[in-house]
């Protein structure tokens, strides 16, 4: 799975929230992410690497970046494709 071929960085960041959408948006365009099932997959890894106080935060983002990735038509979200 591509998850597991990707590189996890620490950082520190000025815009921290900046920085976690634009790694969003690479991952979401550098892994052809085009089932449901990559999204859930690639939030759950967000999720796990970052502590609890910063879920809502992700989840948040991730929304956001997901349906403006969408409503662009970057790619076509079907179950099981």
């Amino acid at each position: 799975m591509w998850l597991r071929e990707s590189e996890v960085l620490v950082m520190e960041s000025l815009e921290p929230e900046r920085e976690l959408v634009d790694s969003m948006i690479e991952m979401l365009c550098t892994n052809g992410v085009r089932r449901l099932e990559d999204l859930q997959d690639l939030l759950a890894c967000y999720l796990s690497l970052n502590a609890a106080e910063h879920h809502r935060t992700i989840v948040a983002l991730f929304r956001r970046v997901v349906l403006v990735w969408i409503h662009l038509g970057s790619q076509r979200l079907l179950p099981g494709q």
